[in-house]
């Protein structure tokens, strides 16, 4: 069986990218929330979590508690 030779398909290459430097210096809306990774154990999230919904407070209530707290007890 003969082989057949594939069709060109690539076209045109793409255009170049721009050289302007791009700059991730725009700040987030004080108002609007943005998400903060942290690595943490399992079992530290349970207990955490769990603590949370115990006392009837949202996670990120809680941490900005703890963090008012700390910062006004380590300044």
């Amino acid at each position: 069986m003969a082989k057949l030779a594939k069709p060109g398909t690539k076209g045109s290459p793409p255009p170049p990218k721009s050289t302007a430097a791009t700059t991730n210096t725009q700040r987030v809306a004080s108002d609007k929330k943005i998400q903060i990774p942290i690595m943490a154990y399992p079992e530290l999230r349970r207990e955490y979590k769990a603590y949370c919904a115990e006392h009837d407070i949202t996670m990120c209530q809680q941490f900005e508690d703890m963090f008012a707290f700390w910062k006004a007890h380590h300044s």
